[in-house]
This record gives C-alpha cells, structure tokens and sequence, in this order.
C-alpha cells in the first residue's frame, strides 16, 4: 500500500517496465501534481476526462479528489492493470465527490470508443503518444484539452534518426539544443495527426522536459481553418556559425525538422497565474518556465552556452551571462547551461567569446 496525494494505492508491485502487470511510476509524481494544478488554473470545471491509459489509475483519482469532474473514464487494455483500478476505486470512494461519476473500461487505446465525447483526453503511454491519437480526436469535443507524455526521448533528439523519421515524420541532429528540437517535432506530429481528423492546434499551453520524458499540453479545436494555418508553422531549422538558428522552408544540409515553430507556451496564461508557484514541489518547472516566456524573440529557440566556449575553457556561470547582459535574459529549461535571450545571436556570441 502506498500513497500520493491523498489517494491510497494498492500494488502488487512497482515494476517500471512495458511488461509491468500495473503501470505506477512514482518519479513521476511531479508531472501529476503540476497537470492537476494546471488543470486547476485553467478553470475546467463539471468536465469529462479520459484517461486512456490509465495504469494503476492514480491520475484519475487524485483529479478526481481534487477537482470536480463531471465523468472520467479509466481505461487499460491489460485485464489485471483493471482489476487493480477497480480494486483502488473501493479503497478510495470517500475521497471521490458524490458528483463524480467513474467508469472502468478494458479497450485497446488506439481504437478507443464511447458513447460521449470528452473535454480533456490524457495520454500517458510508455513509449510515444503517436498511436494513441486518432482515438484521442474521435474521442474529443469540438473545443478541448489534450495531454500526452513521451518518454522516448532517444528517438525525438536523434539518438535513433531511423526511428524518428518513422514515428515522427523528422530528423534531429545531435547538438546541446537537441532537447527543444526533440519536443518541437513531437508538437508537429500533433499538429499533422489533429489536421487529420480537422483539429488545430489553438495553443501549447505547456511543454517541458523533464528528466526521462516529454508532457505536453494542448488546447484544440475543430477547425479546418486552423489546421491549415497551423502548417504555416512547420518548417525546418538549422545553426550556422555566423547567423545562429534559422528557420527554412527547404530541407538543406545539416537541418533538423520538419519541427514545429510556433510558441511552446501559452505566455498570456503563465504571466496570470500565481498560485502554480507556491507549491515548492513543482516550483522548480514552472517557476523557469515563468521567467522564460518572458523573453521575446522571434528565434524560439534557445542557445546552450557550451556552444561558445572553447574546449577546455571553463563555462561562465549563467548569473554572471544573466547580470553582464543588457537584454532581457533568463536559463533554459531544457538545458542547464541554456539561455533564452531578447539578444540577438552577435550580442550573445560576443558576450561569450
């Protein structure tokens, strides 16, 4: 028995692996407890979830201890991964809001069908989100929120370029920035699969990295309007030496990309909220991420400091890059030797050399 959140677990084990009987992964408790408070700050109240890989289903009930959902559906393929969400219902009915209906099903996520259509889909597989979004669109209102965790990273920063190309429809090359491209071209493989089913991205409202994955959060809408616009946002993008990152149209030599280039942020959305950032536990994400949608600049990407120093020589600490700059600076969260800057590429590179 263990417990997060107020809710209480019953496993058999804690295995980390595909091939666990019931998926719990209790490093990633972090990214529970910021997506429930986003899901706070954006207001959604009376809304139907569905968790469509559910696991142990410690997302689904803690949402549904703390905020006020009118239906959420929990549902995993593995018979036993059901048996064990049913089993952690019982165990924690008091703390589920007599509103609240729960609803346990045993569907292969990819073909996933209901009755109802939902305001807030999550997808949390192990691996990548990819297969799991056409059900996802079938699934959703004209007007809603989906969530999905990647957690093979190796692929998305170009460790495994084949697969890549495969899965994500991209290349990736290996640099210091290759953490916001890996993201940047999940967000476009989003966007391609949404076109599909006449879906748009309206905005990021969040995506980070942290340690082994990627979670994003996404509001849609059924739109061929803004389908279609959002490709004006997919293009390709490549270092030089004497001009920084650029965007192109065109796949050249040493590109990476097709990537997504449009914000990664919703910044009207983080410069409102506060009450994100008096929970120590998540501060560390979210407080960065604050101080870094306060940059403006054209070129989203950032800049890793280890690209301007030669080797051997020592890294300036980023208080002292932050203090001696004249634009508006702040780290990275993708990076800790990354900075995002209102500089352009000449300031920064003549600051570093």
């Amino acid at each position: 028995m263990i417990e997060e959140g107020g809710i209480k677990l019953c496993l058999k084990n804690i295995e980390i692996t595909k091939k666990a009987e019931t998926f719990y992964n209790p490093e990633k408790k972090i990214d529970r407890d910021i997506s429930i408070e986003l899901l706070r700050e954006l207001g959604m109240v009376r809304f139907k979830m569905l968790d469509l890989l559910a696991g142990s289903g410690i997302y689904s009930l803690r949402i549904a201890k703390e905020l006020s959902p009118s239906l959420i559906i929990m549902n995993d393929l593995n018979p036993k991964a059901v048996e064990t969400i049913k089993r952690n219902i019982e165990i924690n009915k008091d703390k589920i809001r007599p509103s609240t209906e729960i609803e346990v099903t045993c569907q292969d996520a990819r073909t996933f069908s209901y009755p109802e259509k939902f305001d807030y889909i999550d997808i949390d597989p192990f691996g990548s989100p990819v297969p799991y979004l056409p059900a996802a669109f079938v699934n959703l209102k004209r007007h809603g929120v989906i969530s999905i965790t990647s957690t093979d990273i190796g692929c998305l920063i170009g460790k495994y370029p084949l697969a890549c190309r495969r899965r994500y429809g991209a290349s990736v090359l290996r640099c210091f920035e290759e953490k916001e491209l890996g993201i940047r071209v999940l967000i476009k493989r989003f966007a391609e699969i949404a076109s599909m089913y006449d879906y748009g991205i309206k905005k990021v409202i969040l995506s980070y990295w942290y340690k082994h994955i990627f979670r994003i959060f996404f509001e849609v809408k059924k739109s061929r309007t803004l389908a279609s616009s959002n490709y004006e946002k997919i293009l390709f993008c490549k270092y030089s030496e004497k001009e920084g990152w650029i965007f192109l149209e065109k796949n050249l030599n040493m590109c990476s990309g097709p990537l997504w280039t449009g914000e990664i942020w919703d910044k009207n959305f983080f410069l409102k909220i506060g009450g994100l950032f008096k929970k120590l536990s998540i501060k560390g994400i979210l407080g960065r991420i604050r101080e870094e949608v306060k940059i403006n600049t054209d070129m989203n990407i950032f800049y890793d400091i280890r690209r301007f120093v030669p080797k051997g020589k020592p890294l300036p600490k980023l208080r002292e890059i932050i203090e001696k700059t004249k634009k508006p600076v702040a780290p990275s969260i993708f990076s800790a030797t990354g900075i995002r800057a209102e500089a352009d590429f000449w300031e920064i590179k003549s600051l570093m050399m």
